[in-house]
């Protein structure tokens, strides 16, 4: 059972790893088209 909620906790730090990569990387891209549309 320690094992299960092991590998469930690891899956949940990936997910909230890559949803937190992508928030970043769509501000990142707003800013940059901003930017960009402001030229």
């Amino acid at each position: 059972m320690s094992r299960f909620s092991d590998n469930y906790l690891i899956e949940y730090h990936v997910i909230v790893f890559i949803f937190n990569s992508l928030v970043i990387l769509k501000d990142f891209l707003m800013i940059n088209n901003t930017i960009f549309l402001e030229k």
